[in-house]
Order: structure tokens, then C-alpha cells, then sequence
């Protein structure tokens, strides 16, 4: 007879139920591991083959699998099968598809190997000593599982020590969102308190006139939000929001906010790498640092933004390399006039700039290649908001996301931390080109942002009025009262 495993499944109180001693499982999970763990566990077991290459077979058979489910196709190998599903309500014989209703999932059945091994696992179970906590929310109209909520239609909770008031589907996204940030937090507090954030940096390809306006325009922009004359700082002090503008690399000699100026701006991404490896580093721990100093003060939300002429052409430089999109999708006007000669004039450098450094930007390790595209082709800025972001997840405090550039960290982070999804929120739309595709890399849709306003003024200013709103709204949750007060009166 085969010996048992055992792994540990923590008890959660099931609050769809009145029973007393009702619980549901969680399994205590042991880890994680990625194709590099793989190789190296291959290695072990004895084999010729370099650990590098065999990443590289498995990278390669990740992405043919991937390519595959996509197409339609079942895809069968040594763990299971994954088939592509779809839900969502349909009406009449001939429904039209609403991708803000309908949805394609990956269904996943276990192969006969596992299927052996998942039968000689036991359980040892132990009661969860942690606070409130969310295991699942399911929209009862699709059936879909920790995902978008159909407006109207009630949600079924799954947790323990949960009380969500309310009436059910009444505030759309701001539910949604609430939601999301006691998730993160592991608890249901009415209380945000948030910090603005504002990396300011110079960028090389704007220093020597290739695009972009006059770079001096970042340091005295940045000055200027010290002194409150800023967009960004107005809506901040309006609002109660405490900000603060960090130097990661303006072309200043002084130092201007919170000093940690990595060099005077990038160097000119048309013929060097924007920073060199220990200049990424410091900008990227610069913004790290950060966050983890705002959260030992008690800090429970961020939000960032950025100051620095030419920090669109990086940004769509940076997402271009990402995802392989072509220059046309990811390059906006940023502050040029949208003029069709300008716009050719600002693709055709990012394009000149992608083939430049092509040779340079890749790696077995995802985490390493963001690394290198943000090193050759970013911006300081870039790097100090990635920093922050894996930050905001290492710490579990949720952040707001800004418009175009702050989207390509974003979507650079969830390259290197998958989790970054479950603490992101978005703020407004930017009307740059590129930023639909940089928040499909976080799995936000242009229907889950709350702020169509077709702004692009930068600086975190959408960030800071969606900030605001979750404010109220997260007050408003934790004190309203419930539908069986109401019918008391």
C-alpha cells in the first residue's frame, strides 16, 4: 500500500450557514515553483542537459500550450487536461458577445499520474487564527468565481468573520473594490489611509532633443509641487491626501523633495541603455523603500505618479519590448500635439530603439527580463514605481494605479509577482494609446476603471481622485446600515 502525505488544511468558519462547528478547508499551500525549480529538480534526478536549457524547452512548452489553449484546441500532457470554457447569460439563438458579460475560462481535469497522487494524500487540519478573511466570491447570474460581479445580480461570499452591508449589486465597481481592499488587508476596516507618491526623473532621449520638450520643464514641475501649485498637489491638499515628490533622477544638481537621485537622467535609449544594472537597483529599491517606510507610519493605501519630460516615449519603449506589441499600439502623443508627422517621428524612434536593444532584453528568468527591458529602455521613474508596486504586495497593502506610465510598471510587475493582480486598482482611463493593453496585463478592462475622463495630465492625478472616492465609499460600507435596520423603522 502506498504511504499517505499529509498536508495541513486550515478550517474556516462558514459563514453561509447558522451551524455552529461548520467550517470549509483551505489547503495550507508549501510553496511555489517555476520552471527553474523544474530544471533544477531535472538536474538532480540526473541528466546531460544545462538547467538553462531545460528553461528554455519548458518556456518554449509553456508557450506552445498557451498558444494552443487559445486556439481552441485541448491540451493534454503528463499533469492534465486543459479545455477552454465559456460563461455568461445568453438570450435567443443569435446572441451578440458583451465581453463585459461573457467570459472564456480554462477548465482543468487531473491526468491519471496525478489523479494517483491527489488518492494517497491525507489531511491534518487546524482552525485558521488569522482575522477576517475572504476565500471566494462567486457572481450567482454567471458563475464565475473571483471575478467581475454582473451589475444587479447577488454575489455569494465565502470567509470567515465577514460582515458586508449593503444592498447587493446597488454600487458596481465600488463594491467590487471595497471588496478587493479588505481582501488585501486581510480585514474590514472603514479607515483608508493613504499616501501619494510622485517619482521624478529625467529621461536621455528627451536631454538631447529627440523627443519630448525642454527637459528642465521636470525639475521646475517638481519644484512647483513642492511649493503646491500643482494639479496633483491641489487635489491632494483638497482632499486630505499627504504626498510627497521623490528625486530618483532629475538633471538637477540639488536634490528636490525626497533626495534619491540615482544620476542626473538616463542616458539616450537610442544609442545606450537607459541605466546601468547597480542604476536600476538603486532607483528600484528607492521606490521599495518608500512604501515600506509609509507603512511602518501606518500607512494602508498608495497611489503613484510620475514627473519627467519624454516618460511616455520610455513607457511605450518598456511596453513594446513586454509584450512584443508593435510601436502603433503602444505609442501615444504623450505632451507632443497629436499631429500625424509627430506621431510618425516618435514611432519610429521607439521602433529604432526596440531594434537596438532586441539582443539585449532577454532571458530564461521573466523576472530578470523585465528587469533588463526597464534597465535598457525605461526610466528611473519606471523602476522606483516597479519597486513600489512589489512592495505594496510584499507588505499587502493595495495600490492605485495612474494612467499610462504607471500602468507600464504595473504590467511590468505582474511580471515578476503574479499576485500583483489582487492588490492593484485602477483609477482613470489615459487618453495615451498604449494603456488598454498595459492594464489587460493586470487583468483590468476598460469597464472596470472608474474614470473615463480622457485625461493624460500625469503627476498621479487621477490616482488622487480615485483615492478620494474609495475614501467614501469605504467609510460608507463599513457604516451603512443593514436592510433589516431599515425595515425596523
Amino acid at each position: 500500500m502506498a504511504e499517505k502525505t499529509f498536508l495541513t488544511v486550515d478550517l474556516y468558519d462558514n459563514v453561509l450557514t447558522e451551524k455552529s462547528n461548520d467550517y470549509t478547508g483551505k489547503v495550507s499551500i508549501t510553496g511555489t515553483i517555476h520552471n527553474t525549480d523544474i530544471a533544477d529538480r531535472i538536474v538532480k534526478a540526473r541528466t546531460e542537459y544545462r538547467p538553462e536549457t531545460i528553461v528554455t524547452i519548458l518556456g518554449m512548452s509553456d508557450e506552445i500550450k498557451v498558444a494552443a489553449i487559445a486556439e481552441g484546441k485541448s491540451v493534454v500532457d503528463g499533469v492534465g487536461q486543459w479545455l477552454l470554457n465559456f460563461s455568461g447569460p445568453l438570450e435567443g439563438e443569435k446572441p451578440a458577445f458583451d465581453a463585459t458579460k461573457h467570459k472564456f475560462g480554462v477548465t482543468f481535469t487531473p491526468g491519471r499520474g496525478l489523479l494517483k497522487l491527489l488518492k494517497q494524500l491525507t489531511a491534518n487540519f487546524r482552525v485558521a487564527t488569522t482575522g477576517p478573511v475572504v476565500n471566494d466570491f462567486t457572481d450567482s447570474a454567471s458563475k464565475l468565481v473571483n471575478q467581475q460581479i454582473t451589475p444587479n445580480s447577488p454575489a455569494i461570499i465565502t470567509g470567515s468573520n465577514l460582515l458586508i452591508k449593503g444592498v447587493p449589486g446597488g454600487l458596481g465597481l465600488w463594491e467590487i473594490y471595497f471588496r478587493k481592499i479588505c481582501t488585501a488587508w486581510g480585514e474590514i476596516s472603514g479607515e483608508i489611509r493613504p499616501q501619494h507618491i510622485i517619482f521624478s526623473a529625467d529621461n536621455g532621449c528627451n536631454m538631447e532633443g529627440y523627443v519630448g520638450y525642454n527637459y528642465e520643464v521636470t525639475q521646475k514641475q517638481s519644484r512647483n509641487m513642492l511649493l503646491d501649485r500643482s494639479s496633483a498637489t491641489q487635489f491632494c491638499n483638497f482632499n486630505n491626501i499627504p504626498y510627497e515628490v521623490v528625486d530618483v533622477g532629475i538633471a538637477s544638481d540639488d536634490g528636490i523633495g525626497v533626495d534619491r537621485k540615482v544620476a542626473k537622467g538616463t542616458k539616450n535609449i537610442l544609442n545606450h541603455p537607459a541605466m546601468t544594472e547597480d542604476e536600476f537597483n538603486r532607483a528600484f529599491q528607492a521606490g521599495y523603500e518608500r512604501v515600506e517606510h509609509y507603512v511602518k507610519q501606518g500607512i494602508n493605501l498608495f497611489s503613484f505618479g510620475e514627473m519627467g519630460l519624454g516618460n511616455t516615449t520610455t513607457s511605450a519603449c518598456v511596453l513594446s519590448a513586454l509584450t512584443g506589441a508593435d510601436p502603433t499600439e503602444t505609442v501615444g502623443p504623450g505632451s507632443w500635439p497629436n499631429k500625424p508627422d509627430l506621431m510618425k517621428r516618435k514611432i519610429d524612434f521607439v521602433r529604432a530603439v526596440l531594434d537596438k536593444h532586441k539582443a539585449s532584453i532577454v532571458s530564461d528568468s521573466e523576472a530578470e527580463r523585465v528587469r533588463k527591458i526597464v534597465a535598457h529602455v525605461g526610466g528611473f521613474d519606471i523602476a522606483a514605481i516597479l519597486g513600489a508596486m512589489l512592495a505594496c504586495v510584499e507588505f499587502k497593502k493595495p495600490f492605485v494605479i495612474d494612467g499610462f506610465i504607471t500602468a507600464v510598471a504595473a504590467a511590468c510587475a505582474v511580471h515578476m509577482n503574479e499576485r500583483i493582480t489582487d492588490y492593484a486598482l485602477p483609477s482613470h482611463h489615459s487618453r495615451e494609446k498604449g494603456t488598454e493593453l498595459a492594464l489587460a496585463e493586470v487583468d483590468i478592462t476598460q469597464d472596470m476603471v472608474p474614470i473615463q475622463a480622457h485625461m493624460s495630465m500625469g503627476e498621479g492625478t487621477g490616482a488622487i481622485l480615485m483615492v478620494q472616492m474609495l475614501k467614501t465609499t469605504q467609510h460608507m460600507f463599513v457604516n451603512v446600515g443593514t436592510f433589516a435596520d431599515l425595515m425596523k423603522l
